[in-house]
């Protein structure tokens, strides 16, 4: 059974506000804020739990892992399935893809996009501002570390066949690598979170938000991408 319109637009509106809920950003140059010392209050990592590329050979650690803490404290068969721990599991750190164009195609255009997080401290107003009114404030105001976001848009023209690499703002990298399928050339895309990771915790800074990777012709006039499952299959 087919949906209506108003069905449709309800899904619509759904999908929507999980996107901005789980992935984000609300806006491209959002602003998120944080007590500098109590920690209340958001930063990227802690806003958002999906699209996030960490530093190589970032895992998961053990305050991180819920099931880490399950016990087993009531009778044996009562006791629910032990859930998996993920304390150790490497986090993400890259994103790919992989496509195929015909093999006298000779460039591609390939678009990286990502978000980045720069932390700045909004010191709190001075004891004269205050006053100004006459009255002194009842709550002393504490300084906020502002999460600014900057979106990366970098564009790499492909020439092909070829394999390469180009580092990325903040971070990032690209790299391609390239292959013939018979008639085919298939090219395998990758972003990379190049930057050091830490022992301790994770640093928001550290990391690559909503990452993506745009495939498109180097002309308008153009589509060599290739659908390999649509392909003919040729009998032996």
């Amino acid at each position: 059974m087919s949906m209506s319109d108003e069905q449709q637009e309800v899904r619509k509106l759904l999908t929507k506000r999980l996107r901005l809920d789980l992935l984000g950003p609300a806006t491209p140059d959002e602003v998120l804020r944080q007590n500098r010392e109590t920690r209340e209050g958001d930063t990227p990592l802690s806003r958002y739990l999906v699209g996030i590329l960490y530093p190589a050979g970032s895992s998961v650690a053990a305050e991180e892992d819920d099931s880490a803490n399950d016990g087993g404290d009531g009778e044996e068969d009562d006791t629910p399935e032990p859930s998996m721990q993920i304390t150790g599991i490497p986090k993400p750190s890259s994103i790919g893809l992989s496509f195929a164009v015909a093999d006298d195609v000779k460039e591609v255009l390939i678009e990286f996009r990502y978000g980045r997080y720069t932390p700045t401290e909004d010191a709190p107003p001075s004891s004269g501002d205050d006053n100004r009114g006459g009255k002194a404030d009842s709550k002393k105001q504490k300084p906020t570390i502002k999460w600014t976001r900057t979106q990366v848009a970098e564009r790499i023209p492909l020439t092909l066949p070829a394999n390469g690499a180009q580092s990325l703002p903040g971070g990032g990298k690209a790299d391609w690598l390239c292959r013939r399928d018979g008639t085919l050339l298939v090219i395998s895309v990758f972003l990379r979170n190049s930057n050091p990771g830490t022992s301790g915790p994770d640093e928001p800074e550290q990391c690559l938000y909503q990452p993506e990777i745009l495939v498109r012709a180097a002309s308008p006039e153009s589509a060599p991408i290739v659908n390999r499952a649509h392909r003919a299959i040729t009998p032996l």
